[in-house]
C-alpha cells in the first residue's frame, strides 16, 4: 500500500489495486465486514453494535445521562435519541428523573437490560474473534494500536468526538508525555 498510496499522492485512481488500497475503502469494508459479524453472532438478542455499545457503556457507567451515553461511545444526539428511544421501548433500559434537577433524565439499565447485555457479551467477543482469525496476536495487536493512534490522530477532526474521562485522561498523559524533555544523565 505505501507505494501506491506515495506514488498516487496526486489522489488520481489509476486502477482499481490503488482503488482497493485506499485506506478509506479499506476501513469501511472492514466496518462493513464488523457489523455483519456482530449481526450474525448476536442474532439471537436482537441487537445492533450501536445498541450493544449502549447497554455496554450504561453497565460500564450506571446513571448516565443520555448526552454522556451519545460522547462515551461517539454518537451524535439524533442517533442517540433514536437509539435510547428503541432500548427504553423493548424495556431494556429506562428513564429516570434527576432528584436534584428534575429537566435532567438518567439512563438506567433494567434487569432485562443487564440479563441481555452480559448474555450477549460472549457472542460480540466471539464476532470479533472471528473477525480476526486470519491475524496472529501480534498482528491484531499492532492493528489495534494503529487503529487507536489514527483515531487518536484524526480526534479533533471528527464530526461526533468520543469524550470519557478514562480517554480523555489517556490523551492528558500522553500529551504530557510528549511535551517532558528526555531525562539525560
Amino acid at each position: 500500500m505505501t507505494d501506491n498510496f506515495e506514488a498516487n499522492n496526486n489522489g488520481q485512481v489509476s486502477s482499481w489495486e490503488v482503488y482497493y488500497e485506499r485506506l478509506g475503502f479499506l476501513l469501511r469494508r472492514c466496518h462493513q465486514a464488523s457489523i455483519s459479524q456482530f449481526m450474525e453472532e448476536c442474532a439471537e438478542y436482537d441487537l445492533t453494535p450501536t445498541q450493544f455499545g449502549v447497554l455496554v457503556s450504561l453497565q460500564l457507567t450506571p446513571d448516565m445521562d443520555q448526552i454522556g451515553v451519545a460522547r462515551a461511545i461517539g454518537l451524535d444526539r439524533s442517533t442517540a435519541g433514536s437509539v435510547v428511544e428503541r432500548l427504553v421501548n423493548r424495556g431494556l433500559i429506562e428513564r429516570i428523573v434527576n432528584a436534584k434537577d428534575r429537566r435532567r433524565r438518567s439512563l438506567k439499565l433494567t434487569q432485562k437490560g443487564l440479563d441481555i447485555v452480559k448474555a450477549a457479551e460472549p457472542a460480540s467477543y466471539l464476532a470479533q474473534k472471528k473477525l480476526v482469525q486470519g491475524l496472529n496476536k501480534q498482528e491484531v495487536e499492532t492493528l489495534i494500536s494503529l487503529l487507536s493512534r489514527l483515531m487518536e490522530t484524526t480526534h479533533q477532526q471528527n464530526r461526533v468526538v468520543v469524550q470519557h474521562p478514562v480517554l480523555d485522561s489517556k490523551r492528558t498523559a500522553a500529551q504530557n508525555s510528549s511535551k517532558q524533555p528526555a531525562l539525560t544523565d
